[in-house]
């Protein structure tokens, strides 16, 4: 699977996108290492969980991907985050 990840607005050198194919695998690591770290995940990586196969999911992250997928798209993304991060730094 290949995304694009824009850089931060606020990278000051120049407007850099980098593609890179990535391992399914990948996918929720990312995903949940993004929430960690900023609260938020880029819209590509969010959009590769919500492609990513079901067979694909590990074993115990089910829920949280059917949280992710099942969300209310009308609302706004961070509060599907609210909804996660508590559950994920506890799952830590």
């Amino acid at each position: 699977m290949q995304i694009t990840i824009d850089t931060p607005i606020n990278f000051k050198i120049a407007d850099v996108k980098v593609s890179l194919e990535i391992p399914q695998e990948m996918i929720l690591p990312l995903f949940f290492g993004y929430l960690v770290m900023n609260g938020s995940a880029p819209d590509e990586i969010g959009k590769a969980l919500d492609d990513m196969p079901k067979e694909n999911i590990p074993e115990g992250w089910e829920m949280v991907a059917s949280m992710w997928r099942n969300r209310n798209t009308a609302a706004d993304v961070k509060d599907v985050y609210a909804a996660i991060i508590p559950w994920l730094k506890e799952a830590l």
